[in-house]
């Protein structure tokens, strides 16, 4: 009602939403480009130092423009403060750790502000998920594990665990926007649904199917309590599963991949979820050994001489283990406020569609939260830090 009564005193009702429909879209674009740019470049025309100029022109135009938005930077700043600090004084010598951590909080700027239009948050996931399509044109074997599929070294997603979580938000997005379309829409997202589902199983990510499996398991249990969602939740997985028989043979290819895989973990008597348990143990143990400022390293060298140095794949652990409890506190406490606010969102919503974006979003933080506790940096994936900052920013849900 104030909001028509200002509109109607104004001799131009729309001429604020002109402005800041150019003023959300030139941030908004520049961010896009730097997505493809950081990914594509090197096989096109590779500038040096261009993506990270663009991410941070766009973060300081953003910042501009709604600097009262950024107030949910504190804690990513203050985490890479820290890290900052103790690499100066005393771990110069690796630097590419502080600047992926400075790449997420510029991306964290940006997102917080470019939230100011409820809009880009569903552009965003489209883009998205053409920026993980396009990827999928550089598929190629692992050079770890030739019968698993990854990408390019020189890309940043190339590890098949990690295109393997892409793949989980690729086919989770899409699901959800496949219920809430029709026609063409639907066909598409689904389409598209099915084609990241395919990929997801020929990387052989355990990890990230459980996790897909559980947060869509969520999101279906939350909205039973709508009928029609509900039914619609379930046609649209009836109709991935018959549209699969015609893709059978890659299915039952990422299948013997899987067993073969769990086959060759158990020959080695190292069957367990994962064979990354060890090195989260030596992980956690490092990082009682210095838990103040932490050893300056991003891996692990194991006692045991016939176990490869490796990262320990928590980020918590991970952050600890280079630079101490301090900025690991403050990233649990970021996650620990994305956490609750996500539950808050889901049990006191009050409109319908808000509602059903709620559960969204309360299902896909469960995801990114289990990730990150079995990954290195997937937390500072553009999806990750999209799904984070829109938890935080959400309204009020009893507006």
């Amino acid at each position: 009602m104030i909001s028509r009564i200002k509109d109607e005193a104004s001799p131009h009702p729309h001429a604020e939403t002109a402005v800041s429909f150019a003023d959300q879209w030139f941030p908004e674009a520049m961010f896009y480009a730097y997505l493809f740019i950081s990914a594509f470049a090197y096989a096109i025309l590779y500038i040096p130092n261009m993506a990270p100029a663009l991410l941070s022109a766009t973060a300081l135009i953003a910042s501009l423009k709604s600097p009262s938005r950024l107030k949910w930077l504190l804690l990513p700043a203050l985490t890479l403060s820290i890290m900052a600090i103790i690499d100066f004084l005393g771990y110069r010598g690796d630097m590419e750790t502080i600047k992926s951590y400075l790449f997420w909080t510029l991306m964290f700027a940006v997102c917080l502000v470019l939230h100011e239009d409820p809009g880009f948050f569903d552009r965003a996931k489209n883009v998205l998920a053409i920026y993980l399509l396009c990827h999928f044109f550089f598929l190629q074997a692992s050079p770890v594990d030739e019968n698993r599929l990854g990408l390019s070294e020189k890309m940043s997603i190339s590890n098949p665990n990690d295109l393997g979580y892409w793949c989980a938000f690729g086919v989770f997005m899409s699901l959800i926007a496949s219920i809430r379309s029709s026609g063409l829409k639907r066909v598409l997202y689904s389409s598209f649904a099915l084609i990241a589902l395919i990929v997801l199983f020929r990387t052989v990510s355990r990890s990230a199917l459980i996790f897909l499996a559980f947060s869509v398991a969520t999101y279906l249990f939350l909205s039973i309590r709508e009928r029609g969602r509900f039914y619609s939740i379930l046609f649209v997985l009836i109709l991935l599963a018959v549209s699969g028989l015609a893709f059978k043979h890659f299915l039952s290819e990422g299948m013997q991949a899987y067993r073969h895989r769990m086959e060759y973990e158990e020959d080695k008597g190292n069957y367990s979820f994962s064979g990354r348990t060890y090195y989260l143990q030596e992980g956690i143990r490092a990082v009682i050994a210095s838990p103040w400022y932490g050893t300056g390293e991003d891996e692990i060298s194991p006692r045991e001489a016939s176990k490869p140095s490796a990262a320990p794949h928590n980020v918590f652990v991970a952050v600890a283990l280079h630079y101490g409890i301090w900025p690991t506190l403050f990233l649990a406490i970021l996650w620990l406020i994305t956490l609750v606010r996500a539950i808050s969102l889901t049990f006191w919503a009050a409109e319908s569609r808000r509602h059903d974006q709620s559960n969204e979003l309360f299902a896909f933080t469960l995801f990114l939260f289990l990730m990150s506790n079995v990954s290195n940096k997937m937390m500072l994936a553009p999806f990750c830090v999209l799904y984070m900052t829109k938890v935080l920013t959400a309204g009020s849900i009893r507006e």
